[in-house]
């Protein structure tokens, strides 16, 4: 698909589309593993290796140094052939989830995660309302529930879904911190290699639906998601919408994603552009500045300064 769409890949131009975006209330957030990382919430390879060593797995071999995706996957089959409980499974991936952290105040002096919440919080200037966490982690939730927002955590099928100000979908399962009273575990999680495959090639699977929904009806800024699962995860998505509706011209791209400047190659970056994401190299530190600039803007807000 030829697009036009390089001329978004600066900061300054991405923000200020992104802003128009926010304003009219189209802009939808999707949600990777850096984001729940930055709150200090370990990432795959850690979560696994830590279900690993804690399961009944009798002949147990040594995980070698930074294994792919393959081997943690292979990995997580084996813990999750160990159990016959489904909810006790799920309570093992939880506790290595949540080891060792807390809700406190502490976590909410994050700063990605305050900048994030300043595209949510606002009314009269346009807001995000919908969001798609692939993560499984509730802070999130927590953090905009303690600032006094209704938030709908959509993490079964088919669930009610009432008034609020804000919807996180959770298509790859939830699992909320102990502490959060009022919310469970969803009924499964898609976490091991089998359980991605069988995501993959289901026709009719409530969560892609509801993947292509958001797709279809919102702009998505990207934060925290990698470019490898831009690539070989999103882009599908995005593929099977641009057969379905083949006969329809798009004048904007499917979404924005801020990576960290340097951590995506140009073939990845070209390859996204040309499926209707937009990269925008950022520089890490500056990430949160980024997206606070997108609320500021869109409030009418001078930005003082470029990224």
């Amino acid at each position: 698909m030829d697009n036009n769409y390089d001329i978004w890949q600066s900061p300054t131009e991405a923000r200020d589309i992104l802003s128009k975006t926010l304003k009219s209330g189209q802009l939808g957030l999707l949600l990777g593993a850096g984001v729940s990382f930055d709150l200090g919430i370990p990432g795959w390879e850690t979560i696994a290796k830590r279900c690993y060593d804690k399961s009944n797995i009798s002949d147990k071999i040594d995980i070698p140094l930074n294994p792919n995706t393959q081997i943690l996957g292979d990995i997580m089959d084996d813990v999750k052939d160990c159990f016959t409980n489904e909810d006790e499974y799920l309570e093992l991936v939880s506790n290595c989830l949540y080891d060792g952290i807390e809700l406190d105040f502490e976590t909410a002096k994050k700063t990605l995660l305050i900048a994030i919440s300043s595209l949510i919080v606002g009314k009269s200037r346009g807001s995000v309302n919908k969001i798609i966490n692939l993560n499984f982690d509730s802070f999130l939730e927590w953090y905009l529930m303690v600032q006094g927002l209704n938030v709908l955590c959509t993490s079964r099928e088919a669930e009610v879904r009432g008034d609020s100000d804000v919807e996180i979908i959770h298509p790859h399962g939830f699992l909320p911190h102990p502490n959060m009273k009022g919310f469970s575990n969803s009924k499964k999680i898609v976490f091991t290699l089998r359980e991605i495959k069988n995501r993959e090639m289901a026709l009719m699977d409530y969560w892609k639906m509801r993947l292509y929904d958001f797709f279809r009806s919102k702009i998505f800024l990207s934060i925290g998601v990698s470019p490898l699962s831009l690539y070989e995860y999103i882009r599908n998505y995005l593929s099977d919408l641009d057969n379905k509706y083949s006969e329809c011209e798009r004048n904007m791209p499917y979404g924005f994603s801020v990576i960290p400047t340097g951590e995506i190659d140009s073939y990845q970056k070209s390859k996204l552009l040309k499926s209707g994401i937009v990269v925008v190299e950022v520089n890490i530190e500056n990430i949160p500045q980024f997206i606070f600039n997108i609320a500021q803007s869109a409030s009418g807000f001078e930005i003082p300064s470029q990224l």
